[in-house]
């Protein structure tokens, strides 16, 4: 009967230790970007399945991943300017 309540004890901290923890890496904000760094570019995608093309604007040059559609990656496409 003592261990059984020992271990529950041990097990209720490390489970409390646990959950703050995760809390307190949600609870942190990135760092805001500067904005001298950020240019608005539009992207062209097309759906190598369907065809279906999207422009995104996106606030950055890193390239990210690209979106998905008929459950595939699409294709970066360039279109002139």
């Amino acid at each position: 009967m003592f261990w059984q309540v020992v271990i529950a004890l041990v097990a209720g901290w490390l489970l409390w230790k646990t959950m703050t923890s995760i809390i307190r890496m949600l609870a942190d904000a990135p760092d805001e970007p500067d904005p001298e760094d950020v240019s608005e570019t539009e992207v062209h995608f097309r759906c190598a399945g369907c065809g279906t093309e999207v422009i995104m604007t996106v606030q950055s040059n890193t390239e990210d991943a690209y979106p998905r559609h008929c459950r595939e990656p699409m294709n970066p496409i360039w279109r002139p300017a």
